[in-house]
């Protein structure tokens, strides 16, 4: 494996095969608007991986859609036994299936409430997921994954109905919080002034 710059010999009827040294970023999306794909790359294997959402279920069963994109890098010692097993392009096929099999694992570990409240805790999975499955010493795999993010997430309409009804009886709540908290503070406020007239009456009365 060649990994500095320069002008090399190979020989007569020989030939190098390049692979991308720098980060790529592989996604898994609805709309590809925004996101810069290198279409028109002469080498396949140096252009970002685009798919469309990954289908997964939630620990509670729900059905689902999850939009991420997620950074990778090669590790050195990893592309000559790549090439001789999926050769210069085929190995992309098989990251995309790594890659799909872990964000699957990843979302049945979760409830569907959470993925409205700790998005967080769900991304940090996906990428220790991930990393497992894009290291594989039985395989000669080695790629190491440097970001994960999680983008959307699409959730039956019936589950999204009660979630929005439920954070409106949330918001219900808080607003009659704060309204009893108000009433209080005004009946200690009412107290403390009839304390003090009470006070005075009781001076003037002395």
């Amino acid at each position: 494996v060649i990994q500095d710059a320069g002008l090399k010999f190979v020989g007569l009827g020989n030939s190098l095969q390049e692979y991308p040294s720098t980060i790529q970023t592989m996604y898994f999306v609805w709309d590809r608007k925004g996101i810069s794909v290198a279409d028109g790359e002469k080498d396949t294997a140096t252009r970002s991986i685009v798919k469309g959402p990954i289908r997964a279920r939630t620990k509670d069963g729900l059905e689902m859609q999850v939009s991420v994109s997620f950074q990778w890098r090669f590790q050195p010692e990893g592309i000559i036994p790549l090439n001789s097993i999926l050769g210069h392009e085929l190995y992309q096929d098989e990251f995309v299936r790594f890659a799909r099999s872990g964000v699957v694992e990843a979302c049945s570990l979760f409830p569907a409430q959470f993925y409205f409240t700790n998005r967080t805790a769900i991304t940090e999975k996906m990428k220790e997921v991930l990393r497992d499955n894009f290291i594989r010493p039985q395989k000669s795999l080695s790629a190491s994954i440097v970001g994960m993010q999680l983008r959307e997430v699409d959730l039956p309409d019936l589950f999204d109905d009660e979630i929005a009804n439920t954070q409106e009886q949330m918001q219900e709540l808080e607003i009659a919080s704060a309204e009893r908290a108000q009433e209080i503070i005004a009946k200690e406020r009412e107290l403390l002034v009839a304390s003090e007239t009470m006070k005075k009456i009781i001076q003037i009365a002395q």
